[in-house]
């Protein structure tokens, strides 16, 4: 096999997860009071404090709650969201790998996906939620491991559940922040 090289130096990789990388460093801080994601379709904005605190709470939730383990892998199937910003890097401080998948997938094409990378849990947008279910039953993924992205803003329904599903960080959220010193 040919290595093709730069012409420029190596540039210094760092030996640690992104979520730590943007985070949990002390240069990175900074960001705490600055808004990082602003959504188009309200009011709702999240500074870099925000998004971190949220994302901790949601793998917590994912541990606590789902018995989410570090190595397992996640499949968001999910349109643009402000909390998918929230269920990636949760995903990834939990110690979970990340696959994500394009919403617009039919049943095949999701079921394809999730046994190439071994997912274990889905988290889903409201209006995919069936394909979800349909994908998740092919591909072995107990119905009680797909947690529903928004629901509350598709189908007015109250935030605890969506059928036997989990709707998104209004149940996930409430629970203890993950501690980043055990996954270390």
């Amino acid at each position: 096999m040919r290595v093709y090289r730069s012409r420029l130096p190596d540039v210094d990789i760092p030996e640690e997860d992104i979520f730590h990388f943007l985070f949990e460093r002390p240069d990175r801080r900074c960001n705490e009071h600055v808004e990082v994601l602003i959504d188009a379709h309200s009011t709702r904005r999240m500074t870099g404090g925000q998004l971190r605190e949220a994302s901790l709470r949601f793998a917590g939730g994912l541990q606590q709650r789902l018995g989410a383990q570090n190595g397992q892998v996640l499949a968001i199937f999910a349109h643009n969201s402000i909390n998918y910003s929230t269920v990636l890097f949760g995903s990834l401080a939990a110690g979970l790998t990340v696959t994500v998948a394009n919403p617009a997938y039919h049943v095949h094409e999701l079921v394809y996906q999730l046994r190439g990378s071994g997912a274990q849990f889905i988290v889903a947008s409201f209006d995919v939620l069936s394909v979800a279910r349909k994908a998740a039953v092919e591909a072995g993924i107990l119905a009680t491991r797909i947690v529903v992205l928004d629901a509350h803003r598709q189908s007015n329904l109250e935030p605890m559940s969506v059928d036997e599903h989990i709707t998104h960080i209004y149940v996930i959220l409430p629970a203890l922040p993950v501690d980043q010193k055990a996954l270390s």
